[in-house]
């Protein structure tokens, strides 16, 4: 069967933090880290969209599951009852 992978795994502040900790790296002229900054606004609201595609990437049902498998040329198993071997305990 398929890993499971959560791609929802982090969210809209540790997006936002990890965005505004790379600032300094590209732009280093950029002082105003403040939420009334314009360029601070459009960093959240990217922050945003990321953390809902990150959701809604992580909506995977059954029925996509099957679908992925039937990409990869696999058929999951029909459904059979279990079947129990007994041993047979010689007797010394």
């Amino acid at each position: 069967m398929l890993p499971e992978v959560k791609l929802d795994n982090s969210s809209f502040e540790e997006i936002a933090r990890e965005a505004r900790s790379r600032i300094a790296g590209i732009y280093p002229e950029w002082t105003d880290y403040n939420y009334h900054d314009p360029g601070i606004t459009f960093l959240e609201m990217f922050s945003y969209l990321k953390e809902v595609q990150q959701f809604h990437m992580d909506q995977i049902g059954q029925h996509h599951k099957r679908k992925f498998l039937k990409l990869l040329g696999m058929t999951p198993k029909k459904r059979r009852p279990a079947v129990l071997k007994a041993k047979v305990q010689k007797e010394a």
